[in-house]
């Protein structure tokens, strides 16, 4: 969903059909009156959650998003991440990701995650570095 501002969201991505013409609406409106979006990226759909912090020292997100949707893609569950990873999930959606599924004839509406942030070292051994899971990367 796109923050449109007074409350009101419009999908982040074009619906097919009637509803078309009034989301490219909203969508103009939007940037005109340049209203705010969720890491300062058009298709991040979720909220601001702000410092995370962790019992590890290494740990923690200065500045974490809940992360629900991507280009229109639902993200089940949502992803506690920071904004550069919410950036980068966003280029690989729109760059690789829906290409690929569009290229079989298929839209991809969900992805089902199994990880975001989780303070742990490097595959869970005492003594490893900081995993970037647990900095929200």
């Amino acid at each position: 969903m796109l923050g449109l501002g007074l409350g009101l969201t419009a999908p982040a991505e074009a619906p097919a059909g009637p509803f078309e013409p009034l989301w490219r609406g909203l969508v103009r409106l939007a940037e005109h009156y340049d209203m705010p979006q969720l890491c300062g990226t058009p298709g991040l759909s979720g909220h601001h959650v702000g410092h995370v912090p962790a019992a590890l020292p290494g740990c923690g997100i200065p500045d974490a998003v809940m992360l629900d949707a991507v280009s229109g893609v639902a993200l089940i569950p949502p992803a506690l991440v920071d904004c550069s990873a919410a950036r980068a999930l966003k280029l690989w959606i729109d760059g690789t990701a829906h290409p690929a599924v569009r290229a079989r004839g298929d839209r991809l509406d969900s992805l089902r995650l199994v990880g975001d942030f989780s303070c742990r070292p490097v595959n869970n051994r005492a003594g490893n570095r900081i995993s970037e899971h647990g900095r929200g990367r």
